[in-house]
């Protein structure tokens, strides 16, 4: 971070806002974090909950809902990832739909997918994930969801997704739950695990807005712990997500029982250039404490699949592979890592 300060210091705050949502817009961005370029005033910083039945149906004229599902699985030929997400908008009476799809095999690498980008949301859905040409959902994430994509050959079957973290502002929800996940592609049937995370915020539409006034770092580990549960850590910085879902959090299930953490740390420890004036942190460690104990791991990014720069940070996501220390045994976790810088 010294370094960037040092490299840019001759440029004012404006022009670097202006350079950001230039590179932003030039090259498309089509992902699953909608809080990349935000302002403060799109999520109220009071957090005081409000009803259930208010974010049922919101009566925004501006909003947006994004649904991400990020699959760890393996069988005999290695793992394979998915990481699939759906926004919906409302502008007025005008709404919009876009999906965002990565994919990686444990042999070939990253696979091309088909899938990306804008589309017509022609029913005008909200709560619900409407259906595309490359993408059909079956079901709810809470009673088991199905998702078919005829152009890439897969079909993800989820079941019923338990709900680990759950939060509402007066400004949006956000929720996030793992279930037993299973993917029928070429011929081979992977077992693993599935992150789903739900994101809702009113006032904001970045699929009809630019919002500069924020550039915010994350970091978003989806990993799956010995096949049999799951390990999730998310940071972020600035003013937008922490009031909803924290600065540092995460949580740890093993046969459906889940540890919340206390006291969290997250801290990379290696870093590579990026192709500008910043770095892309490379390997972490993390610890915690809870009810039931201790626990620490360490993990090493690999694969660097860097969907878009502007030279002053970037999107990339990446393997994510390491050792948890728990309760006196090793654990190895695989799984998927999203950065922001």
């Amino acid at each position: 971070m010294l370094r960037l300060q040092t490299e840019i210091s001759v440029m004012t705050p404006a022009t670097f806002d202006r350079i950001v949502i230039t590179a932003a817009f030039l090259f498309g961005i089509a992902m699953d974090a909608p809080w990349i370029f935000t302002h403060p005033q799109a999520l109220a910083q009071n957090t005081q909950e409000v009803s259930s039945k208010a974010q049922e149906f919101p009566n925004s004229t501006l909003l947006n809902i994004t649904d991400h599902i990020a699959f760890i699985g393996e069988d005999g030929q290695g793992h394979v990832v998915l990481a699939l997400s759906t926004s919906r908008g409302r502008d007025g009476k005008a709404y919009q739909a876009e999906h965002f799809v990565q994919m990686h095999d444990e042999q070939q690498g990253w696979i091309k997918v088909k899938g990306n980008g804008q589309y017509d949301n022609v029913t005008e859905e909200l709560l619900s994930i409407p259906d595309s040409q490359d993408f059909q959902y079956q079901g709810t994430a809470k009673n088991g969801l199905t998702v078919i994509s005829p152009s890439n050959h897969f079909t993800l079957t989820l079941e019923p997704i338990s709900e680990r973290i759950s939060k509402k502002t007066n400004g949006g929800h956000f929720w996030i739950g793992s279930a037993p996940a299973i993917m029928e592609w070429q011929n081979r049937d992977l077992k693993g695990r599935v992150f789903y995370e739900s994101l809702l915020l009113l006032n904001f539409n970045r699929l009809t807005h630019l919002y500069w006034d924020l550039l915010a770092e994350f970091q978003g580990f989806y990993m799956s712990f010995d096949g049999v549960g799951d390990l999730y850590l998310h940071s972020q910085e600035g003013e937008l997500m922490p009031p909803l879902i924290g600065a540092v959090n995460g949580f740890l299930t093993i046969q459906e029982e889940t540890e919340y953490f206390q006291n969290l740390q997250l801290n990379a420890v290696d870093f590579s250039q990026g192709f500008g004036f910043y770095w892309w942190p490379d390997k972490w460690e993390a610890g915690w404490s809870s009810e039931n104990g201790s626990g620490k791991v360490q993990l090493e990014r690999s694969q660097p699949n860097n969907i878009v720069n502007w030279f002053l940070g970037g999107f990339s996501m990446g393997i994510i592979q390491g050792e948890v220390t728990y309760k006196g045994q090793i654990h190895e976790v695989y799984g998927v890592v999203e950065l922001l810088r």
